[in-house]
């Protein structure tokens, strides 16, 4: 992320993108108090390779001294200093030049703002009441009791413990899908399912196209056999695609005797587990899928080996 530090104040702020300098607090991400400087004075840009100025002022922006031409972008390099209104302003520096991360910034001063990767969740591990994770398009989506929808910059989201609000870096250009995949082809998943007798043991391995992934033996297995076995069941009964494997979370939560909030923590750390496997720049569906009310898997197919006998 990248970071401008006032040098004389020691204030050190976060790059959004884009980021706005002016006197309007309404308009502004960053307010400057020096008389000479425009209500919306100048804003900062990323353009997925590197960060440029663009002055919209009456009295000019400056970067390393030099008067920058008004409405022209000019490329901004680390150790930059910039100036605003005029060169007797505070100096800013650019002491990071790196690219910038989709964030959550907290409403409550006093918290700290969350860079987000893979899949994350608030207010935390042990209590989620709000998933966060990223969509094969590369966009944020924000899940929660209500549903899931797709985040913008500015979007504000409510917890228990405190609100935050969504500052979203989307890359114009960015490839979903690299390395051991192929662009143009839909991702196929499929999962295997080999269970203990006594369903103690439950060990899932994933194919995607000719990659295997070995997840192992983890307690939250179980949860994800439970929707798989819904999954096979509707299938045989040719339930169509979009309607199959779909349960509701109540009675699921009777089923396996346990709480909504310890069942959102097996999701959450199985989704973890996945997303672990992957590289950055791989992003893939999200293998439990919720909406109102109800929970599935989001496999391609689905083979289930051994388990109790009935």
């Amino acid at each position: 992320m990248a970071i401008l530090l006032n040098t004389k104040t020691k204030q050190s702020i976060t790059l959004r993108n884009p980021h706005v300098f002016g006197r309007s607090p309404i308009s502004s991400n960053t307010l400057l108090n020096d008389t000479n400087a425009s209500r919306v004075h100048s804003s900062i840009h990323w353009n997925s390779s590197y960060w440029l100025l663009q002055d919209s002022s009456t009295n000019g922006s400056f970067i390393n001294k030099t008067r920058v031409t008004k409405s022209i972008m000019k490329r901004l390099k680390q150790g930059d200093t910039l100036n605003f209104g005029d060169l007797n302003s505070e100096t800013w520096q650019l002491i990071d030049d790196s690219e910038p991360k989709s964030m959550l910034i907290p409403l409550d001063k006093d918290s700290a703002s969350i860079e987000l990767t893979n899949v994350f969740v608030l207010p935390n591990e042990n209590a989620p009441e709000v998933t966060f994770y990223l969509s094969p398009e590369y966009r944020w989506l924000c899940e929660s009791k209500t549903g899931t929808v797709v985040l913008n910059s500015g979007d504000n989201i409510q917890t228990s413990t405190g609100d935050w609000y969504f500052v979203g870096n989307y890359p114009v250009d960015e490839t979903c899908f690299v390395n051991h995949f192929h662009q143009d082809e839909s991702l196929t998943i499929k999962a295997e399912f080999t269970v203990s007798q006594n369903e103690e043991h439950v060990y899932i391995s994933l194919t995607i196209e000719d990659k295997i992934i070995d997840l192992g033996r983890k307690s939250h297995h179980y949860l994800v056999l439970v929707l798989a076995r819904k999954w096979q069941e509707d299938k045989i009964n040719n339930i169509q695609n979009s309607e199959r494997g779909w349960l509701d979370k109540a009675l699921l939560c009777k089923e396996l005797i346990i709480t909504e909030q310890y069942m959102n923590i097996q999701i959450y750390r199985f989704r973890k587990q996945v997303a672990s496997f992957m590289s950055e720049a791989t992003i893939l569906p999200q293998p439990i899928k919720r909406r109102f009310g109800e929970i599935r898997i989001t496999f391609d197919d689905v083979n289930i080996i051994g388990g109790a006998i009935l």
